[in-house]
Protein backbone atom coordinates (compact mmCIF):
# COMPACT_ATOMS: atom_id res chain seq x y z
CA UNK A 1 0.00 0.00 0.00
CA UNK A 2 2.84 2.41 0.86
CA UNK A 3 4.48 1.69 -2.49
CA UNK A 4 1.19 2.38 -4.29
CA UNK A 5 0.73 5.71 -2.46
CA UNK A 6 4.33 6.66 -3.12
CA UNK A 7 3.91 5.94 -6.86
CA UNK A 8 0.65 7.89 -6.91
CA UNK A 9 2.35 10.90 -5.29
CA UNK A 10 5.19 10.77 -7.83
CA UNK A 11 2.70 10.65 -10.73
CA UNK A 12 0.69 13.53 -9.27
CA UNK A 13 3.86 15.59 -8.78
CA UNK A 14 4.93 14.85 -12.37
CA UNK A 15 1.52 15.88 -13.79
CA UNK A 16 1.57 19.07 -11.71
CA UNK A 17 5.05 19.87 -12.95
CA UNK A 18 4.07 19.27 -16.59
CA UNK A 19 0.93 21.40 -16.19
CA UNK A 20 2.89 24.27 -14.66
CA UNK A 21 5.34 24.11 -17.56
CA UNK A 22 2.68 24.02 -20.28
CA UNK A 23 0.45 26.52 -18.46
CA UNK A 24 2.66 29.22 -16.95
CA UNK A 25 -0.39 31.05 -15.66
CA UNK A 26 -3.56 30.09 -13.81
CA UNK A 27 -5.41 33.06 -15.26
CA UNK A 28 -5.01 36.39 -17.01
CA UNK A 29 -7.42 39.18 -16.12
CA UNK A 30 -7.82 42.43 -18.00
CA UNK A 31 -9.79 45.67 -17.70
CA UNK A 32 -10.23 48.68 -19.94
CA UNK A 33 -11.01 51.43 -17.46
CA UNK A 34 -10.89 55.08 -16.58
CA UNK A 35 -10.89 57.06 -13.36
CA UNK A 36 -12.45 60.45 -12.63
CA UNK A 37 -14.06 60.72 -16.05
CA UNK A 38 -17.59 61.67 -17.08
CA UNK A 39 -18.48 57.99 -16.57
CA UNK A 40 -17.50 57.94 -12.89
CA UNK A 41 -19.78 59.72 -10.48
CA UNK A 42 -17.56 59.28 -7.41
CA UNK A 43 -14.05 60.72 -7.14
CA UNK A 44 -11.21 58.20 -7.49
CA UNK A 45 -13.59 55.42 -8.53
CA UNK A 46 -12.80 53.30 -11.58
CA UNK A 47 -15.27 52.71 -14.40
CA UNK A 48 -14.57 49.33 -16.06
CA UNK A 49 -15.82 49.25 -19.64
CA UNK A 50 -14.41 45.83 -20.55
CA UNK A 51 -13.29 42.98 -18.31
CA UNK A 52 -12.12 39.54 -19.33
CA UNK A 53 -10.59 36.50 -17.71
CA UNK A 54 -8.60 33.84 -19.57
CA UNK A 55 -8.19 30.48 -17.82
CA UNK A 56 -5.09 28.32 -18.24
CA UNK A 57 -7.17 26.16 -20.60
CA UNK A 58 -7.80 29.13 -22.90
CA UNK A 59 -11.44 29.78 -21.99
CA UNK A 60 -12.09 33.50 -22.11
CA UNK A 61 -15.11 35.06 -20.38
CA UNK A 62 -15.92 38.64 -21.33
CA UNK A 63 -17.95 41.37 -19.63
CA UNK A 64 -18.20 44.16 -22.21
CA UNK A 65 -20.20 47.08 -20.84
CA UNK A 66 -18.86 49.28 -23.65
CA UNK A 67 -20.51 47.20 -26.39
CA UNK A 68 -23.13 49.68 -27.54
CA UNK A 69 -24.15 47.60 -30.58
CA UNK A 70 -25.50 44.58 -28.69
CA UNK A 71 -27.94 44.18 -25.86
CA UNK A 72 -26.02 41.18 -24.53
CA UNK A 73 -22.64 42.07 -23.04
CA UNK A 74 -21.46 38.76 -21.51
CA UNK A 75 -19.62 36.26 -23.72
CA UNK A 76 -17.27 33.31 -23.69
CA UNK A 77 -14.69 32.38 -26.30
CA UNK A 78 -12.37 29.37 -26.52
CA UNK A 79 -8.85 30.16 -27.65
CA UNK A 80 -7.03 27.54 -29.74
CA UNK A 81 -3.94 25.79 -28.41
CA UNK A 82 -1.80 27.77 -30.85
CA UNK A 83 -3.29 31.05 -29.61
CA UNK A 84 -2.77 29.98 -26.01
CA UNK A 85 0.91 29.23 -26.73
CA UNK A 86 1.35 32.78 -28.02
CA UNK A 87 0.01 34.08 -24.71
CA UNK A 88 2.34 31.73 -22.81
CA UNK A 89 5.34 33.44 -24.38
CA UNK A 90 4.14 36.87 -23.23
CA UNK A 91 2.52 36.06 -19.89
CA UNK A 92 5.32 33.88 -18.53
CA UNK A 93 6.64 34.43 -15.02
CA UNK A 94 10.14 34.91 -16.44
CA UNK A 95 8.95 38.26 -17.87
CA UNK A 96 7.90 40.82 -15.30
CA UNK A 97 4.86 42.76 -16.48
CA UNK A 98 6.73 46.06 -16.09
CA UNK A 99 9.21 44.85 -18.74
CA UNK A 100 6.47 45.51 -21.32
CA UNK A 101 6.41 49.19 -20.43
CA UNK A 102 8.40 50.53 -23.38
CA UNK A 103 7.81 54.19 -22.58
CA UNK A 104 6.28 56.36 -19.89
CA UNK A 105 5.90 59.59 -21.84
CA UNK A 106 3.59 60.72 -24.62
CA UNK A 107 5.00 62.56 -27.60
CA UNK A 108 5.32 66.29 -27.08
CA UNK A 109 2.03 68.20 -27.52
CA UNK A 110 0.03 64.94 -27.43
CA UNK A 111 -3.20 64.28 -25.55
CA UNK A 112 -4.47 60.88 -24.49
CA UNK A 113 -8.22 60.41 -24.95
CA UNK A 114 -8.47 56.62 -24.64
CA UNK A 115 -8.98 54.35 -21.66
CA UNK A 116 -6.35 52.81 -19.38
CA UNK A 117 -5.51 49.10 -19.61
CA UNK A 118 -4.92 46.89 -16.58
CA UNK A 119 -3.48 43.36 -16.78
CA UNK A 120 -3.32 41.05 -13.77
CA UNK A 121 -1.70 37.62 -14.13
CA UNK A 122 -1.91 34.84 -11.56
CA UNK A 123 0.91 32.39 -12.27
CA UNK A 124 0.87 28.62 -11.87
CA UNK A 125 2.64 28.87 -8.49
CA UNK A 126 0.07 31.40 -7.16
CA UNK A 127 2.23 34.52 -7.51
CA UNK A 128 0.53 37.58 -9.01
CA UNK A 129 1.90 40.34 -11.22
CA UNK A 130 0.06 43.33 -12.70
CA UNK A 131 0.50 46.38 -14.88
CA UNK A 132 -1.43 49.54 -15.75
CA UNK A 133 -0.55 50.70 -19.24
CA UNK A 134 -1.80 52.50 -22.35
CA UNK A 135 -1.10 51.41 -25.97
CA UNK A 136 1.47 54.17 -26.72
CA UNK A 137 3.59 52.87 -23.80
CA UNK A 138 3.55 49.17 -24.85
CA UNK A 139 6.55 47.32 -26.27
CA UNK A 140 6.08 45.86 -29.77
CA UNK A 141 5.67 42.26 -28.50
CA UNK A 142 3.12 43.26 -25.93
CA UNK A 143 1.24 45.40 -28.47
CA UNK A 144 0.85 42.32 -30.71
CA UNK A 145 -0.67 40.30 -27.86
CA UNK A 146 -2.88 43.25 -26.91
CA UNK A 147 -4.15 43.65 -30.50
CA UNK A 148 -4.85 39.92 -30.76
CA UNK A 149 -6.90 39.88 -27.55
CA UNK A 150 -8.68 43.07 -28.61
CA UNK A 151 -9.71 41.39 -31.86
CA UNK A 152 -11.33 38.54 -29.91
CA UNK A 153 -13.53 41.03 -28.06
CA UNK A 154 -14.59 43.16 -30.99
CA UNK A 155 -14.04 41.31 -34.28
CA UNK A 156 -13.77 37.54 -33.94
CA UNK A 157 -16.75 35.30 -34.63
CA UNK A 158 -17.54 32.34 -32.40
CA UNK A 159 -18.28 34.13 -29.14
CA UNK A 160 -21.10 32.58 -27.15
CA UNK A 161 -23.54 34.48 -24.96
CA UNK A 162 -23.31 33.58 -21.28
CA UNK A 163 -25.10 34.61 -18.11
CA UNK A 164 -24.24 37.86 -16.36
CA UNK A 165 -21.28 37.71 -13.98
CA UNK A 166 -19.68 40.27 -11.68
CA UNK A 167 -16.11 41.48 -11.82
CA UNK A 168 -14.27 40.06 -8.77
CA UNK A 169 -13.82 42.55 -5.93
CA UNK A 170 -10.18 41.51 -5.41
CA UNK A 171 -9.52 42.39 -9.05
CA UNK A 172 -11.12 45.82 -8.65
CA UNK A 173 -8.99 46.51 -5.56
CA UNK A 174 -5.85 45.43 -7.40
CA UNK A 175 -6.77 47.67 -10.36
CA UNK A 176 -7.26 50.69 -8.11
CA UNK A 177 -3.98 50.07 -6.27
CA UNK A 178 -2.07 49.66 -9.53
CA UNK A 179 -3.59 52.82 -10.99
CA UNK A 180 -2.70 55.00 -8.00
CA UNK A 181 0.85 53.61 -7.97
CA UNK A 182 1.34 54.23 -11.71
CA UNK A 183 2.49 57.85 -11.72
CA UNK A 184 3.38 57.68 -15.43
CA UNK A 185 -0.23 57.37 -16.68
CA UNK A 186 -1.37 60.55 -18.44
CA UNK A 187 -4.62 62.28 -17.61
CA UNK A 188 -7.43 61.34 -20.00
CA UNK A 189 -8.33 64.44 -21.99
CA UNK A 190 -10.55 65.06 -24.98
CA UNK A 191 -9.86 67.51 -27.76
CA UNK A 192 -11.52 70.89 -27.24
CA UNK A 193 -14.60 71.46 -29.38
CA UNK A 194 -14.45 74.32 -31.84
CA UNK A 195 -17.67 76.20 -32.52
CA UNK A 196 -18.11 77.97 -35.82
CA UNK A 197 -19.22 81.57 -35.52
Amino acid sequence: MKIFLCCLCIIFEFVSCVNSQTNPFQKIEYASFDVNSYRTKTKDTAYVGVYYLISNKGLMVINNQDDYHNTHTYYSFQLTQEELKKLHSIFAQTHKMKSYLGSTNLDENSLYAGAYDFFRVTYADGNVDSLCIIPPFMTTDFQKAYNFLDSVIYIREGRKEIEKFDIPIIFKRSLKSCYFNSSYLPEIKTLPSFKSQ
